[in-house]
Parts: C-alpha cells; structure tokens; sequence
C-alpha cells in the first residue's frame, strides 16, 4: 500500500505556516490549498520523504531530523505520516 507525508513547515517564531495551492493529486487536493506533502518513494524514511517533498513543491530545505512526527492517519488510498518543523521558511517559493 502507498504511503504519503504531509508537513507542516512554521517560522521560527510560529506564526506562520507554508501552504500551497496544489495543483495536482488526489481528488479533493488538486486545485485547492494544502500543506505540502506526496508519496513516499521506494525504500525511502517518512522522514526523508518529507524534506524531499517541501524542497520539491517549495525550494525549502528542512534536513529530516528536524522533522518532528505528529502521527500517522489511516485513510483508504493509505497511510499518511504528518510532521512538524520550526525553520526559517522565507526563502519558500510562490
């Protein structure tokens, strides 16, 4: 079964989050704004998965040991592994 990441990247100070408007995925993400986040690869750590993702959708680089998990949900196309990180985020793209 596929499993996913979904991060949850706040300024150092906490007061803001990255999202994004997605403009691909699964039906109820495409075309609506979320947090980043995709599928793991082969033989790849949640952790791992998530910092290649916010690079990916963002150009923001989180090394995966500042990721904190927050859980993993159950849902019906698999499980999808949250995580949490304080960092500087200005450098985001738009």
């Amino acid at each position: 079964m596929q499993q996913y990441v979904l991060v949850l990247p706040f300024s150092r100070d906490g007061a803001r989050v990255v999202t994004l408007l997605k403009d691909r995925g699964p039906v109820g993400v495409a075309g609506r704004w979320n947090f980043p986040g995709g599928k793991l690869e082969d033989h790849e750590s949640a952790r791992i998965a998530a910092s290649r993702e916010l690079y990916e959708e963002t150009g923001l680089a989180i090394p995966p040991p500042r990721w904190l998990p927050m859980g993993s949900v159950q849902t019906s196309v698999g499980p999808i592994h949250v995580f949490t990180a304080r960092y500087d985020i200005d450098d985001a793209r738009s």
